[in-house]
């Protein structure tokens, strides 16, 4: 993965917990717990693969800025589109669960995402359990998005 001169943006960790408040509400004590577990904020150039299918993706990509396309290379080796992840989306969820990634996520534009590895996630149902239980509620409905995206596809095939 490339990342551009400079780093992420000073605001970088303001737009993150804006975005993710968006999508998972926070409650005032929660907000610190999420600034602080540890995101890794990258600001990644267009066309630059972030998880490659078939490599160990262990950790979660919160998209913050720009746009993100999750693809398989078919048996053919057309590329299959299977997703477009904009700002507020997790990715990298369910191939963080598995050995190998599933899909290969590729920045369509430049763009700025927060990683954290999954593993401190499901540290949170140790110390914050109806946090981690928000979270991992945000993950399920970015799957149930995804399959509606590919029976949308499986139709026009």
């Amino acid at each position: 993965m490339e990342t551009l001169p400079g780093g992420p943006p000073g605001n970088a960790v303001t737009l993150l917990l804006r975005r993710f408040n968006h999508r998972v509400p926070l409650t005032p004590e929660e907000l610190p717990v999420v600034a602080s577990i540890g995101w890794d904020l990258r600001t990644i150039r267009r066309r630059h693969a972030i998880v490659t299918e078939g490599t160990k993706n262990q950790s979660v990509i919160f998209v913050v800025d720009g746009f993100l396309i999750r693809y398989r290379i078919l048996r053919d080796g057309q590329r299959q589109i299977v997703d477009l992840a904009i700002p507020g989306d997790f990715t990298g969820v369910p191939s963080c669960f598995y050995n190998d990634a599933l899909y290969t996520i590729k920045a369509l534009t430049d763009a700025t995402v927060a990683v954290v590895p999954l593993e401190r996630l499901v540290g949170l149902f140790k110390t914050q359990p109806r946090l981690a239980a928000k979270i991992f509620w945000a993950f399920s409905c970015e799957s149930a998005v995804l399959a509606e995206h590919l029976v949308a596809v499986g139709r026009r095939s």
